[in-house]
């Protein structure tokens, strides 16, 4: 059984142990020591990296009886040998990990929420709720969560039985039996847990949600404590300065502007809008009367200069409302926007059309029998031929007789 110092001490990052056994694993070597400080990935919390004997240490796993170090080397069994733990990395792991059981704590406190699932990721950490909280309930105890990180309040490490979980007053019920190991954030949280942790609530630094999804009837928060939360707000506050000089007005100006600027544009896209459909109103008798007779049906095929699909979508349905039309409009761009309509008393199936142009050029698309559209790959020129093709086949089978 491997003594896990981590338990005791979470800030320890050098330690010497004895090789207690050594054998190749793939392309690395599973080494087994007398005891350890090498975090292993469990309880959401990744692994410590570092060196072990002037190895590299590239993964460490728990297998309940042991931890297997997984290095780059051989290790003679029987020597001593030196760990070094990446110091960073630790910290970072240590100030996320407790930031999780404060915030968690802050949320049953104050909206009654429980945590039941929690992940430490490489940028972004992630806890999962019991149900969705409100924008309000997210603010209020991410502002509990960082008054209680100011209180600087000692972080205990204690040993418990399972059998006196219910005596204990523990967050959440333990899922093993036996010893537990208790961390206690002083009258706020009481965890069995056995992750790394700080010694104050004070070394956290800060605790910021940065995001919120629904996620199976409950909310998923994303959030990132010290150093990592320093690291958000100086991107944040230069993204911030790159909008205010890009903008010529001071940080403080950009939302009422970027506002002003939002509606400038959805004030533009209606007049785009408008003008679309005049403009597709003037071109559908000149593409009528440009139209090929193919058997019973009238084909318009057309490549324009536009890579909206909506535009192309107003130019094709205003050919189709007179009778005997089908069209086929390619615009610009790559994949290139297609859009397949037909008359009521055309039988071509432009949803399924589109989907042999896909397979026949590559991307995507789809829709309805009168009207469908899609991204595909290869020249404009190339696609209408194909489609002409294709379509004057088509017609040929559908003509009576």
């Amino acid at each position: 059984m491997t003594v896990r110092l981590y338990y005791d001490d979470s800030a320890l990052t050098t330690f010497d142990a004895v090789v207690e056994a050594c054998t190749p694993l793939g392309d690395s070597y599973d080494v087994r020591l007398d005891r350890t400080a090498f975090y292993p990935t469990s309880g959401g919390q990744p692994n410590d990296i570092g060196h072990l004997g002037g190895r590299t240490v590239v993964d460490v796993v728990d297998h309940g009886d042991g931890i297997a170090h997984l290095v780059d080397g051989p290790l003679e069994p029987g020597t001593s040998v030196r760990g070094e733990i990446d110091g960073a990395r630790r910290r970072d792991h240590r100030e996320q990990h407790s930031g999780q059981h404060v915030l968690s704590a802050a949320l049953l406190r104050t909206a009654g929420i429980d945590t039941v699932g929690f992940h430490l990721g490489r940028d972004v950490s992630t806890i999962d709720l019991d149900r969705e909280a409100t924008p309000a309930e997210i603010e209020a105890a991410e502002a509990e969560a960082n008054r209680l990180v100011r209180e600087n309040l000692p972080v205990v490490v204690r040993y418990a039985d399972a059998t006196d979980a219910d005596a204990l007053g523990l967050r959440r019920a333990p899922k093993k039996a036996g010893l537990l190991r208790i961390v206690d954030i002083e009258g706020v949280d009481r965890s069995a847990c056995g992750g790394t942790h700080v010694a104050r609530t004070g070394e956290i630094g800060l605790v910021a949600v940065i995001g919120a999804e629904k996620v199976r009837g409950g909310t998923r928060l994303q959030f990132v404590c010290g150093g990592r939360a320093e690291q958000a707000f100086r991107e944040v506050r230069a993204r911030l300065a790159d909008a205010a000089r890009t903008l010529g007005v001071g940080p403080a100006d950009v939302p009422v502007h970027v506002a002003r600027l939002a509606e400038a544009n959805r004030r533009l896209e209606r007049a785009v809008t408008a003008m679309q459909e005049e403009l597709a109103g003037l071109r559908a008798p000149l593409w009528r009367a440009d139209a090929a007779g193919i058997g019973p049906w009238r084909l318009v095929a057309r490549e324009v200069d536009d890579d909206r699909a909506a535009a192309l979508k107003g130019m094709a349905q205003m050919v189709v409302r007179e009778p005997g039309y089908v069209v086929v409009v390619v615009g610009r761009g790559r994949p290139a926007p297609v859009v397949v309509a037909r008359s009521t008393d055309v039988g071509l199936d432009a949803g399924a059309f589109v989907r042999r142009m896909v397979d026949a050029h590559g991307g995507r698309g789809g829709g309805r029998p009168e009207l469908a559209q899609g991204g595909v790959e290869g020249e404009a020129a190339a696609v209408l031929a194909w489609a002409a093709g294709q379509i004057e086949r088509l017609a040929r089978e559908a003509a009576p007789g």
